[in-house]
């Protein structure tokens, strides 16, 4: 089990085939790497083990799994990684077949799957390219890029600025307390509450926002619902239009905009679905309507 001197953060970089990765950030002064087979009975997964490189060098800690050239690739998990490193520390994660869980806070990570899995607790700016895989990440405190060629993202609280493309998969969004720029060709784009402005365009697929209170929305897609609450003590400025479908505006006629504290635009556009915009829900889950 290598063991390192670490008294500053460190950067990591993964790139593993077949395994199950899971690192653990605190505050602590060294760094424990931990490599097993995941069947300690597979002739297989013990030489996989003990092919597999730990490597320290300047604050880089470097893991990598032999290469799919030297082991039959297979989607069961054949070692498991465990890292124990202090927080704030870096990740570059290179997963084909693979699955990777972090605890604790990290700083910038950049996580590229093929066929994998992606469980982050708390980092810093996130970059993340998916092949045919999920991500979910509790809090990114940074910014956020996502590409997606076939997969699943959740982020459950992001402070910065979030962009997502994907070509086949949904997005949901917890809390953005930044801008989010969205867009997707097939794939549900979900957001319970955001602070600053929204682009969301999918081609298929319901967007919905829970709660806007500042800044504008731009919403599109083409077919399926469209629907948005807009938070108490906003004043809106709504310009909606479905070609096929309904637009069912419940918020009220407001006299006097400007006396509210904070004013949005939205835009909702879509050809085939319906168009709700409503007063958001309060904070126990009822309609303020």
């Amino acid at each position: 089990m290598p063991t390192f001197v670490t008294p500053e953060p460190i950067a990591v970089s993964v790139t593993v085939t077949s395994a199950e990765v899971r690192l653990v950030a605190s505050e602590r002064a060294d760094t424990v790497v931990s490599v097993e087979p995941v069947d300690k009975a597979s002739k297989s997964d013990v030489d996989t083990a003990e092919r597999t490189k730990v490597e320290f060098a300047t604050g880089q800690l470097t893991v990598t799994t032999p290469s799919p050239g030297m082991l039959r690739v297979s989607k069961r998990s054949s070692v498991r990684v465990t890292i124990e490193l202090p927080a704030d520390s870096t990740l570059l994660a290179k997963l084909m077949h693979a699955r990777v869980r972090t605890e604790g806070r990290l700083g910038d990570c950049d996580v590229r799957l093929t066929s994998g899995q992606a469980q982050l607790d708390c980092v810093g700016a996130l970059r993340a390219s998916l092949m045919h895989d999920d991500i979910a990440v509790e809090h990114v405190t940074g910014s956020a890029e996502i590409d997606s060629l076939s997969g699943s993202a959740r982020i459950g609280e992001v402070d910065g600025i979030l962009r997502f493309k994907g070509t086949k998969g949904g997005i949901w969004i917890g809390d953005a307390s930044d801008d989010l720029d969205i867009r997707s060709v097939n794939g549900d784009i979900e957001i319970d509450r955001a602070d600053s402005n929204v682009t969301a365009v999918t081609v298929d697929g319901a967007v919905r926002v829970g709660r806007l209170t500042h800044g504008h929305a731009d919403l599109m897609n083409s077919s399926a619902n469209i629907e948005i609450g807009i938070s108490n003590g906003t004043a809106a400025w709504v310009e909606a239009d479905s070609k096929k479908g309904a637009v069912r505006n419940n918020l009220p006629v407001q006299q006097n905009p400007d006396e509210f504290d904070n004013t949005v635009k939205v835009r909702a556009r879509t050809r085939s679905g319906d168009i709700i915009i409503r007063r958001a829900a309060d904070e126990s889950g009822s309609s303020a309507d």
